[in-house]
């Protein structure tokens, strides 16, 4: 019994002995765990402060292109108003000139072909030259071309049957004949009737119609049936 006591006393003070080795192991191993952590946090620190940094840059060098830009493109504008204004001061000046050379080529055409008309697009141009009663001009684009249309109106005042034929000449600003355009009407207008009429003019130098010359016969006139 005094053996077993003793063994037992004995295991009592290896355990004692024991403890503190075992506490200050504990120990060392949370500073270490808090230790880690510190290290984790401070890493993370430092690679927000670098994203922080890399933005700040990137809006920067933005800011200052996008400034760069803006004076560049203010000193564009700066210079085309600076043009459109000296072209314009041009044009004044030289808007006079143009205007009055064009109505000295316009009587001096006059003069030599005085039957000659200028031809406005979209505005009843009256003729009132019997047969012909009014004509419509109508320009169109078509693929980068411009197609001269007509709308002419004829009048029968006569008291018999009218066959008209009508030539419309085109002349560009120098006089020269350009293109023209034939009407007939072979089924005839009535006395006291009007009749519209339209067609293109064939174009055989490609050159703007500026005046035109409207021509017309009666052509054969037969008794009206009914009269």
């Amino acid at each position: 019994m005094s053996e077993t006591r003793n063994d037992s006393i004995a295991e009592t003070i290896d355990r004692h002995q024991s403890h503190p080795f075992e506490h200050q192991r504990s120990v060392n191993t949370h500073s270490d765990h808090a230790s880690r952590n510190r290290q984790r946090r401070s890493s993370q620190r430092f690679m927000l402060a670098m994203l922080l940094a890399v933005t700040v840059l990137i809006l920067l060098s933005v800011s200052a292109y996008s400034t760069i830009r803006i004076n560049h493109l203010n000193q564009v504008n700066s210079d085309l108003h600076g043009e459109v204004f000296k072209l314009k001061q041009e044009l004044s000046l030289v808007a006079p000139e143009l205007e009055r050379s064009r109505k000295e080529l316009g009587a001096l055409i006059k003069g030599r072909l005085p039957h000659l008309r200028e031809l406005i697009a979209d505005k009843v141009i009256a003729i009132n030259e019997p047969p012909i009663k009014n004509i419509v001009f109508t320009v169109l684009n078509q693929n980068g071309n411009k197609r001269y249309e007509f709308k002419l109106v004829i009048e029968n005042k006569k008291d018999t049957i009218l066959h008209p034929e009508v030539r419309i000449f085109a002349f560009d600003r120098h006089g020269v004949q350009v293109g023209m355009a034939e009407i007939s009407d072979h089924n005839g207008i009535s006395p006291g009737e009007s009749r519209s009429y339209s067609s293109v003019i064939d174009r055989f130098l490609d050159e703007e119609p500026i005046y035109f010359f409207a021509s017309g016969r009666r052509g054969t006139k037969v008794n009206d049936p009914k009269v």
